[in-house]
């Protein structure tokens, strides 16, 4: 009992735990595209003092009760031993873990987007919940040991189906629908093992009825959930990918519960034993061989026959070379680089013409390009055309070192990384430009798709200001801008977002990247550390490019658009983020293309 109330430690564990899944909801999907970053956060600051006001007040409430009832009697104090330390650490450790683990391979099957890891984390939080309601049944109480094990059997059970999420992966239909089925089938699949684990920590709360041992209790859930979290990044992944990492954890939890089981049961240890190999066995047989003989991911084009080439898993990406039969009339197969089931790069002939001229244009503009930065390596076409049209030195900056391990199986970036006048850094590229000091003449970047978890940071006003700060007089900056990743509202914010830092800006086209309409779909921002008459002057008039928007046709072109900063996290959160439409009935390159179009006529 609590305050001498009739109140367990099991359910203000529960009902801490549903606030949580309100919050995340709310800050998630509500909040943060409303009001933006800093205000979120004001307002759960709000939040969290007005509930620490009314703690305190029933706090002395509940003091002045006790003291005019004389005081209540003190709860039994059941002594907490090794084996309940070890169920603490020993749950914290699994739940964490799986949880890093299955969120690997959830954003895998639905990109790598903010409202994934809110899905995922709702799902585990509701099932926590669940979980601490259970805890008050008799059985559950006097049996956490075979909660723990019977919740470790149905993990392992859960990561086959967790494997083919990316095949029932649904990018269309209404935005609220999609969210509420991705919910429903995170509870599905991941409900039930973390439900069955978490019985365990408030069992054992409410099994000591007595403040020191609920901290000790507290302390090692924690600590085993640190340690479950970190393991699963740092060493399991690395070690046998997300799915080899799932058969780990639920295997190592499912054997040391067996041997936690009381004494009334531990007859039936053998049994158990038996149905935990009898698991192990199939799901290892149903596993889909992901990262070896297969990629995941919510495309037709790992749905269909690919190759592994090389896979390597880290703990902040699964990256991945895979060969992909070429359309009709091309002979050889294309190579694709997969980071979390996204194809981020490749070899595939005319298309991936933009990545040279990432690198070519802002360097063949440039009169004496001296020192360039390439932020984002990708499969190194960039940084090679950085090289090949005379930058003196070049440093290449990406936050995965996979992509420079996995470079050798690209042959058209000609061996750049082995070339003396390359320095790579595995580091944050706006970190580097940040912390490092270091100036240049050149810097062109190609992130990861504007929608994705931390890519915002890349496109924003402040991050355009950091690039400014290090860019030489008469520098020239290259900013990917891919017309089929944005909605037209998102395109003219990070068209605006740039041309706020670099007024003299012009947008270039790739004439050959075109979808399955016709319609082009890559562009490139560049800017100058300079006057318009001076970028004019290095592109010629008129411009060697299909379309071309100068800087007052940019400036028609973003008219009433929006910025994307730090704090609006526009691209991350905003209810116009391409991962927000039906995509089976929205071609945003023809959309954004348009207004360029529009937006060049209205300026002639």
């Amino acid at each position: 009992m609590v305050g001498g109330q009739k109140i367990t430690i099991s359910r203000l564990y529960a009902l801490n735990t549903l606030g949580a899944v309100f919050m995340v909801g709310f800050v998630a999907f509500v909040l943060l595209p409303e009001v933006g970053r800093a205000e979120s956060a004001g307002l759960v600051l709000v939040i969290h003092a007005a509930a620490g006001v009314i703690a305190l007040i029933a706090e002395k409430r509940s003091n002045r009760i006790a003291r005019a009832g004389g005081g209540s009697r003190a709860d039994p104090i059941s002594a907490i031993g090794r084996t309940e330390l070890i169920l603490a650490v020993t749950s914290g450790l699994a739940i964490l873990a799986l949880e890093v683990i299955w969120f690997r391979l959830l954003k895998i099957a639905w990109l790598n987007t903010t409202d994934a890891f809110a899905v995922m984390l709702m799902a585990f939080l509701l099932a926590l919940f669940s979980g601490a309601r259970l805890s008050r049944w008799p059985m559950a109480a006097k049996n956490p040991a075979a909660f723990l094990f019977a919740g470790a059997i149905l993990s392992l059970l859960a990561t086959p189906l967790l494997e083919r999420f990316d095949g029932w992966s649904v990018s269309g239909g209404a935005y609220g629908m999609r969210m509420v089925g991705r919910i429903l089938m995170a509870i599905a699949v991941m409900g039930p093992p973390v439900i069955l684990m978490g019985v365990c920590l408030p069992a054992l709360l409410d099994k000591a009825s007595e403040v020191k041992s609920w901290g000790r209790l507290y302390g090692a859930n924690t600590a085993g959930a640190v340690l479950g979290s970190l393991g699963a990044a740092w060493v399991l992944f690395p070690l046998a990918g997300p799915v080899g990492s799932s058969w780990i954890v639920g295997g190592a939890v499912a054997g040391v519960s067996l041997f936690l089981l009381p004494p009334r049961i531990k007859s039936r240890r053998a049994m158990a034993g038996a149905v935990l190999m009898v698991t192990l066995a199939m799901v290892i047989n149903f596993s889909t061989g992901v990262g070896t003989s297969r990629i995941p991911g919510p495309t037709s084009i790992l749905r269909g026959d690919h190759r592994v080439i090389a896979h390597r898993d880290a703990p902040d990406a699964s990256t991945s070379v895979v060969a992909v039969e070429p359309p009709p009339g091309s002979s050889e197969a294309y190579r694709l680089l997969f980071i979390d089931g996204y194809a981020a790069s490749g070899e595939f002939g005319p298309f991936s013409h933009y990545m040279v001229e990432m690198g070519r244009l802002p360097v063949a503009y440039h009169p004496d390009p001296g020192a360039a930065l390439v932020i984002c390596y990708g499969t190194g076409q960039t940084a090679n055309a950085v090289r090949n049209y005379g930058a003196a030195e070049i440093d290449i900056v990406d936050i995965n070192p996979a992509v420079f391990e996995l470079s050798e199986y690209f042959p058209s970036n000609e061996k750049v990384l082995e070339d003396e006048r390359v320095a790579t850094r595995v580091m944050d590229g706006r970190a580097w430009l940040r912390r490092s000091g270091e100036t240049y003449d050149v810097v062109t970047l190609e992130p990861m798709p504007p929608f994705f978890t931390g890519s915002n940071a890349l496109y924003s006003t402040e991050f355009y200001k950091v690039i400014k700060r290090q860019l030489n007089d008469g520098g020239m900056v290259a900013q990917w801008f891919p017309m089929h990743l944005m909605s037209t509202v998102h395109a003219k914010a990070v068209a605006a977002s740039f041309l706020d830092v670099f007024p003299s800006a012009v947008l270039w086209i790739d004439p050959l990247n075109r979808d399955s309409g016709g319609a082009p779909q890559q562009g490139i921002l560049l800017g100058i550390q300079g006057s318009a008459e001076e970028l004019k002057e290095r592109l010629g008039v008129p411009t060697p490019v299909e379309v071309a928007l100068m800087p007052d046709q940019l400036a028609k072109f973003i008219e009433g658009a929006n910025r994307v900063t730090d704090d609006n996290q526009l691209l991350a959160y905003g209810k116009d983020g391409l991962h927000r439409f039906d995509l089976s009935r929205r071609r945003f390159a023809a959309e954004t293309y348009a207004a360029v179009r529009e937006a060049a006529a209205e300026s002639e």
